[in-house]
């Protein structure tokens, strides 16, 4: 991870507080193999593959999708870098490693215990499925926090895409949805609250999601997949159309 100083900044003081936090967040975070030519920190990172790279970003905007008061800082930064894997899990494809791109408040570098706990959560997320980092950036932010993940996998099989549904094909869930949305439903509204079992797993839904990469196996045989991140309706029309192919739910 690269800091980017603001420009108001003198030269001599600029990104102190950005070096050192960075420094710290590396170590929360699993680190590629030492015997790497490269470490997380420099300009750029070198890959070495075999075959194809699967690669997709994924971008979360406070005040846009998540609000402080929703979470602790350690679900926000879970959540962000499943979410971001979860892509990768829809095209059958093994994780790699990620990038993170950090765009920080200028009172958060004041106080670093809120967001340390976020980048917690995304080391803790990493760890679970054995994604290093292996770089990115950080900026100041006028506004508020904003991350941005980019995953790299490695494909397992022939890359699997949104086009390939085919007429006669079963079409699968792979969970059930409906869960986050109404977690989201209900931290909108301070009334009509919906029962306490009810929201404690609705919240967990969107706390603590899990990337589906323990289906990579189960989904060799798969020709369409589509991760589900608009809803059921909004997706599937998405998968139904890449396809030119009707889908019966």
């Amino acid at each position: 991870m690269n800091a980017t100083p603001s420009a108001d900044r003198t030269e001599a003081g600029a990104g102190a507080g950005e070096f050192q936090a960075i420094e710290r967040w590396l170590g929360m975070m699993p680190a590629p193999l030492a015997s790497g030519p490269y470490r997380a920190g420099d300009d750029a990172v070198w890959l070495k593959s075999p075959g194809a790279l699967t690669i997709s970003v994924d971008t979360i905007a406070e005040g846009v999708h998540f609000q402080r008061r929703w979470c602790s800082p350690q679900d926000l930064g879970w959540r962000s870098l499943q979410a971001a894997l979860s892509d990768l899990a829809a095209c059958r494809a093994q994780p790699v490693g990620f990038l993170l791109a950090v765009s920080v408040p200028a009172n958060d570098f004041q106080d670093c215990s809120w967001l340390d706990g976020v980048i917690a959560g995304i080391g803790e997320a990493a760890r679970h499925w054995d994604c290093p980092v292996l770089g990115g950036d950080t900026t100041s932010s006028p506004a508020g926090l904003v991350l941005s993940l980019t995953v790299i996998g490695q494909p397992l099989g022939a890359p699997l895409c949104r086009a390939g549904a085919q007429p006669g094909q079963l079409l699968q869930l792979s969970g059930r949805c409906g869960w986050a949305a109404l977690a989201v439903e209900s931290l909108l509204s301070a009334e009509a609250e919906p029962p306490e079992q009810l929201a404690a797993r609705a919240l967990q839904a969107w706390r603590r999601p899990c990337a589906r990469l323990d289906l990579l196996n189960s989904l060799q045989t798969a020709t369409a997949a589509i991760d589900i991140s608009d809803g059921l309706l909004a997706d599937a029309e998405h998968l139904s159309k890449a396809s030119s192919c009707a889908l019966l739910l």
